[in-house]
């Protein structure tokens, strides 16, 4: 046969993913052409059985290629395929005069016929379909390919498993085919359609599975967000024919498969239902077909293909799938949601009170954070409502859920476009106006007009559009006020929250952010299995107030159970949580996460945000390069839309780098741009890390009054009582220009705030602030114990910069760098409070035992942590130990 080498990569085959299958085909060539033999390719319909079958015929140069392929309808035509392959046999095979021989004589004349055939050239015999072949040519075939060896014959048989047939137990040697991996079918996918949408990308690779033909036919077909939960996929002729080709005759069988698909849940116990007394053997009939699989223990029924669901519903005619929809409407009665999908596809006309449950259910899905399907409740709400305003403002919801929360902004435009045709009321026309706001947005508008667009829309249409229309609307208002960075943008959002009525008193937190009614909300959500969307509008200002901890098992959840724009801004308010408590390595790995996701989903407008936690990292850690390159390509894109929040974000970092850096002068200069004036409230955490760098830079510039300035602007902001971090950086910035006479009493004040160090960077700058102040007031030996604490900090961070500075400090104060800043003399009530603070006992434990402040207990606490060289509670005991021994 002298068969060519395998192609590589896939080669002029295309074969994508196929290189070991091709290797183990073409060995198998070179064998048969030396001495016969049979191989039985196995695989789901679309594998690639055929395009390797083509493949051993290009391979087979001087070789007779003989072929026939199994046909369905001829099935029940004796040695139909026989005829096909064997035209030579005309007596033998009933196209010719004469009787017809027995099978066993049949298979005789073939061996014979050609076994001298291949006396003086090979032969290389290629079965498709062979789970389609008539039984006489299968049982001849069978009987031919174990009486190969030493005759230069080659026979290739490509079937189906889960068919059954000849060739399922005949003992010949398989190749089976299993579906592509994920590697090779993204490459397969990427290589025919570069231009794919990645949320189409992602839906192509989760409903192929890897098979090939699936992956290659249905991009033309998938529009992003046009098919909704329980609809049929729209199969091309191509795949429609592979897998609908093994849907058993029996209407019984038909029913249950069609049963099985609609119901999109595999509820067991709901098909048998809808199936009636003979449910148990129906669905054993359609298992045996190879089409479904049926886990009693789980109490599910699956199909082997995803695809072989959407060609059993295609099959289908529209009042056979009807008819199956009530069907299982009745057989899920006390399953709201569920009762009211299967009625709303088996509805064929405008329908108010199925159109009313459907939108019943579609809260109770938003509530358990499934917005797709929500989003899709919706639609059919809409298309079945007989009045139009109801029409309109079921399918506006429906819009913004999609182009707000789900990601699918395509689908988002066309049901925005259906709803304005429609009319919607007050209700309906916020919706709208918040979908075509988040649609400017994605669209590299300009975010102050779509601010000043959605809150003309809320002024006009909240006092009669409800509570819940209004909560919806005002938390996009707050995402494009943060967008917009200013005062104006940021009051006129508080002060709608405090003018119309929201739909629960956790969304109004922002309008008067006291510490109280922040906790209550962050409580609430923590106390049930929260609805995602209060967690996500609850989310900024907990991240404002450091109130995120409480809720980062929720964060988590949405980040990791779903794949959309909320999901992606889940991991970034994890990632800002991160680095605030000195977890930086876990802020670089959900960037990551957080990048990855974007560009699965198609919003490369949310990667600023992770731009920002990879800059904030590099910052730190002094790379300033890497710094530069992530704030200017956020600067670009927030200059686009007029994002002046993004700016001010990416202003502030690039200001903590220079700092790091020793570039006091540019530090001051991008802090105090950063630092915006006026309300800090606009942008709580920026404001005030910002007005915090400001005071250590100007310092640095011999900027006092400017330093002095801005710690009073910090103090009359009223933030300190938001939260301990804003307490201790207000108090830092007063500490770091306090007159001489005050410089120590400021600084162990601010040191030891109750939750001081839970933020470990800025916690060390004011270490190495105050170490620094007390060597420049000739206080040496008292400067290295914050100087040594500060040291410690930034090394543990892997602050590299800022860990160089404390040193220099330390031998500006005479520490030289070979000489440890070992244990100073612990007092007697430090040692005291050291030994009860080991012994396990808290901060108000021991002062109720010594008759102290918990407040004292602390500050003795964190000057006693240098002097035993740890940072934190849990080395005390060792600490201790080694100081007793010593």
């Amino acid at each position: 046969m002298n068969p060519v080498e395998a192609p590589r990569s896939g080669g002029r085959t295309g074969l994508v993913g196929r290189e070991d299958e091709q290797r183990r085909l073409l060995a198998f060539l070179r064998a048969a052409d030396a001495d016969g033999g049979a191989l039985v390719l196995t695989g789901e319909p679309g594998s690639g059985k055929s395009s390797l079958l083509r493949l051993a015929e290009m391979s087979a140069s001087g070789t007779t290629v003989l072929r026939a392929t199994g046909v369905g309808a001829e099935t029940a035509l004796p040695f139909s395929a026989l005829g096909q392959l064997l035209l030579p046999l005309r007596v033998a095979l009933g196209l010719a005069d004469g009787p017809v021989p027995s099978v066993p004589a049949v298979a005789h004349a073939v061996l014979a016929i050609l076994r001298r055939a291949a006396a003086t050239r090979a032969l290389l015999l290629l079965i498709d379909d062979a789970h389609w072949l008539d039984e006489a040519s299968a049982a001849v075939l069978a009987f031919v390919s174990r009486r190969l060896s030493g005759t230069r014959i080659g026979l290739l048989v490509a079937t189906r498993p889960y068919q059954g047939g000849t060739f399922a137990s005949c003992g010949l040697p398989r190749l089976p085919l299993a579906p592509l991996d994920h590697v090779a079918a993204a490459t397969l996918l990427r290589a025919r359609f570069p231009a794919l949408h990645p949320m189409v990308r992602t839906t192509v690779l989760d409903l192929a599975r890897g098979n090939p033909l699936a992956l290659l036919e249905l991009p033309p077909v998938l529009g992003e967000g046009s098919r909704g939960i329980g609809e049929p996929i729209p199969l091309p002729a191509r795949l429609h024919e592979a897998f609908a080709a093994d849907i058993p005759s029996s209407p019984r069988t038909r029913r249950a498969v069609l049963l099985s698909a609609l119901d999109t849940e595999g509820d067991l116990r709901a098909v048998r239902a809808a199936l009636g007394p003979a449910a148990h053997d129906d669905l054993a009939a359609a298992e045996r077909a190879g089409l479904i699989d049926v886990d009693e223990h789980r109490g599910v029924v699956t199909f082997r293909h995803p695809l072989t669901r959407s060609a059993v519903v295609g099959a289908a005619s529209p009042e056979q799938r009807r008819a199956a929809h009530r069907a299982l409407a009745r057989a899920t009665r006390d399953r709201l949601e569920r009762r009211a999908w299967h009625l709303g596809l088996a509805a064929v006309g405008p329908d108010g009170p199925v159109a009313a449950l459907l939108e019943q259910a579609a809260q109770r899905h938003l509530g358990r954070g499934e917005t797709g399907r929500a989003a899709d409740a919706l639609v059919r709400a809409g298309r079945l409502s007989p009045v139009r305003a109801d029409r309109g403002r079921r399918l506006a919801k429906a819009a913004w859920l999609n182009a707000d929360q789900t990601g699918q902004a395509e689908w988002g435009r066309t049901l925005l476009a259906e709803a304005r045709q429609a009319g919607p009321d007050a209700a309906g026309r916020l919706y709208a106006a918040a979908t075509a706001a988040t649609l400017l947005v994605l669209d590299e508008g300009d975010v102050a007009v779509a601010h000043r667009m959605l809150l003309g829309e809320i002024d006009a249409a909240a006092p009669g559009a409800g509570a819940l229309a209004t909560t919806h609307a005002l938390g996009v208002l707050g995402e494009l006020s943060r967008l917009c960075g200013g005062p104006e943008p940021w009051g006129a959002y508080r002060d709608r929250l405090t003018r119309y009525p929201l739909a629960s008193p956790q969304d109004g937190v922002l309008a008067e952010p006291a510490p109280d009614r922040l906790d209550s909300a962050v409580a609430a959500l923590c106390e049930h299995d929260a609805d995602p969307l209060l967690v996500m509008r609850l989310c900024p200002a907990a991240g404002d107030f450091d109130r995120t901890g409480p809720i980062r098992h929720l964060l988590h959840r949405i980040a990791r159970e779903d794949a959309s724009p909320p999901a992606a801004r889940a991991w970034y308010f994890l990632g800002l949580e991160a680095f605030t408590a000195g977890n930086w390595d876990e802020t670089g790995q959900h960037a990551d996460r957080g990048l990855e996701l974007c560009g699965r989903i198609g919003h490369p407008h949310l990667a600023w945000r992770f731009h920002h936690l990879r800059a904030l990292v590099s910052a730190a850690r002094g790379d300033p390069a890497t710094t530069k390159a992530l704030t200017d390509g956020m600067v670009t894109w927030a200059a686009r839309r007029g994002a002046e929040g993004v700016r001010r974000k990416a202003l502030h970092t690039r200001a903590l780098a220079e700092l790091g850096a020793g570039n006091h002068a540019d530090a001051l200069r991008y802090a105090t741009a950063a630092r915006q004036a006026g309300d800090p409230a606009a942008d709580v955490p920026t404001a005030t890390a910002a007005a915090l760098l400001v005071v250590e830079a100007a310092l640095q510039t011999g900027g006092t009054e400017v330093a002095a300035a801005e710690a009073g602007v910090l103090r009359a902001a009223g933030v300190a009582g938001l939260s301990p971090r804003l307490a201790f950086q207000v108090a830092g910035a007063a500490a770091m220009t306090a007159p001489d006479d005050q410089v120590e009493d400021l600084f162990e004040r601010a040191l030891a705030l109750p939750g001081a160090d839970r933020s470990p960077f800025e916690h060390g700058r004011v270490q190495l602030a105050y170490g620094r102040r007390l060597r420049r007031l000739r206080a040496g030996p008292r400067s290295r114990v914050p100087l040594t604490a500060a040291l410690d900090t930034f090394t543990r961070l892997g602050a590299v910069p800022w860990a160089d500075r404390a040193r220099a400090e330390l031998r500006a104060a005479g520490l030289g760098p070979d000489r440890p800043a070992g244990p100073a003399t612990l007092t007697t009530q430090q040692l005291q409070i050291a030994q009860l603070a080991a012994a396990g006992l808290t901060n108000k434990q021991i002062a109720e035992r010594l008759f102290l402040s918990a407040r004292t207990v602390s500050g003795h606490l964190y000057r006693a942590f240098p002097k035993l060289g740890v940072t934190t509670r849990a080395g005390l005991r060792d600490a201790l130990a080694c100081r007793d021994r010593a």
